[in-house]
C-alpha cells in the first residue's frame, strides 16, 4: 500500500486541499522529480508528514530516499511506524526529557539519522538532495554529511532557523519559507488559536488574569493581541526595543518583571528565556503558582528555570 492510500493520509489530506492542489498542478505541468533526488530533514512527525511523503512520491521521490527527524515533544509514533513500513528512514525518538535542551537532542537525533542516510546515499550514487528544516539545525550541519555543495538546496520552514549559529555559513541555495506571507500572516493565528483552547482547559478564563508574553516576533504580538481582546491584563518582553514600542503600556523592564507580574507565561522567543533570570536585579521570584507555555518550535523558552526547579 502506498503512502497516499493509508486511511491516515487521507484523513490527514482532507484538511490540506492546498497541497493536493499543488501536487495535481505540477503533475498536470509535467513535473517530476528525478530518480536520484532524496530528502534529509526535520519535521513535526505528525499525520500532515504521511501528506508531504505521499506529496513527495507523487512527484517522484519514493520513501527509501526520504529521511526525516522528529521532535520528541510532538512525535506521533502511530504516523512514524506508518512512515517506517513504507520505506522512509527515521530515527528512534525517546521521551520528552525536561532535564535538557530539546535542541541538544535534536542535533544528536540529526547525527544518527545522517549515518543511515549516507549509508542510502552511497547505493543511490549520484544523488541530489533535498534539506527540510524547521529550527536550523539540519541546514547547519548537513555539510558534514557531502563534499558534493552544488547539488543540494535546502529549505527552512522558520525564522528562528536563521538564527543558529552558523546558518549564514550555509554553502549551498536555501529557501526561507519562515519569512513568507503564510508565515508571517495565517500561520500566528493558527498557533495562537491553539495555544488559546489548550490554556483554557487549564485556567478556565483569561479575563482579570495578568497574561505574560516574551518574545513578540510575528506569533509573539499576534499573542499578545489576542490576550488583549480575552480580557486579560498584559505584560511583556522582548530584548528589541522597537518590538516594545507596538505594547508599550504593557511593556516590562526585563524578564524578571514579567515573571513577578503575571499567572501565565507564554515564550514565543524560541530560545532559553529564562537562562539570565537569576543572575537579574530585582532579587528572587515570588513563590505564587504560575503555568508556563511554550510556543516555540524549540521549546526551549524555560529550560533553565526547569532544570533549577528540577534540581
Amino acid at each position: 500500500m502506498l503512502i497516499d492510500d493509508l486511511p491516515d493520509t487521507k484523513l490527514a489530506a482532507a484538511r490540506m486541499p492546498v497541497v493536493a492542489e499543488l501536487v495535481s498542478h505540477l503533475r498536470r505541468q509535467g513535473f517530476v522529480f528525478p530518480s536520484n533526488v532524496m530528502v534529509f530533514g526535520v519535521q513535526h512527525i505528525m499525520s500532515q508528514t504521511l501528506v508531504l511523503c505521499a506529496a513527495f512520491n507523487s512527484l517522484g521521490i519514493t520513501a527509501k530516499n526520504i529521511a526525516l527527524c522528529g521532535k520528541p515533544y510532538s512525535t506521533d509514533l502511530n504516523v512514524v511506524r506508518s512512515l517506517n513500513r513504507q520505506g522512509v528512514m527515521t530515527v528512534p525518538t525517546g521521551p520528552y526529557r525536561c532535564d535538557r535542551l530539546q535542541s541538544l537532542q535534536q542535533i544528536e537525533d540529526l547525527n544518527e539519522l545522517g549515518d543511515v542516510f549516507l549509508r542510502r546515499r552511497n547505493e543511490v550514487g549520484d544523488s541530489i538532495v533535498l534539506v527540510l528544516d524547521d529550527g536550523g539545525h539540519a541546514l547547519t550541519r548537513f555539510n558534514a554529511l557531502t563534499t558534493s555543495p552544488y547539488r543540494i538546496a535546502g529549505i527552512e520552514q522558520t525564522a528562528s532557523g536563521f538564527w543558529q549559529p552558523g546558518a549564514e555559513e550555509v554553502p549551498f541555495p536555501v529557501i526561507d519559507v519562515g519569512t513568507s506571507a503564510c508565515k508571517r500572516i495565517l500561520e500566528p493565528d493558527l498557533i495562537v488559536d491553539a495555544s488559546v483552547r489548550r490554556a483554557l482547559r487549564v485556567i478556565n478564563r483569561f479575563s482579570g488574569r495578568c497574561c505574560g508574553v516574551i518574545g513578540l516576533g510575528y506569533l509573539g504580538a499576534a499573542l499578545a493581541r489576542r490576550l488583549l481582546s480575552e480580557g486579560a491584563s498584559l505584560s511583556v518582553f522582548d530584548a528589541r526595543p522597537k518590538a516594545m514600542e507596538r505594547f508599550e503600556p504593557f511593556a516590562a523592564g526585563s524578564i524578571h518583571e514579567v515573571f513577578d507580574r503575571s499567572d501565565i507565561i507564554f515564550g514565543c522567543a524560541g530560545v532559553d528565556v529564562t537562562k539570565d533570570l537569576f543572575e537579574e536585579k530585582g532579587g528572587a521570584l515570588s513563590c505564587k503558582p504560575r503555568i508556563l507555555a511554550s510556543l516555540s518550535s524549540g521549546d526551549d523558552e524555560f529550560f533553565s528555570l526547569k532544570a533549577a526547579l528540577l534540581d
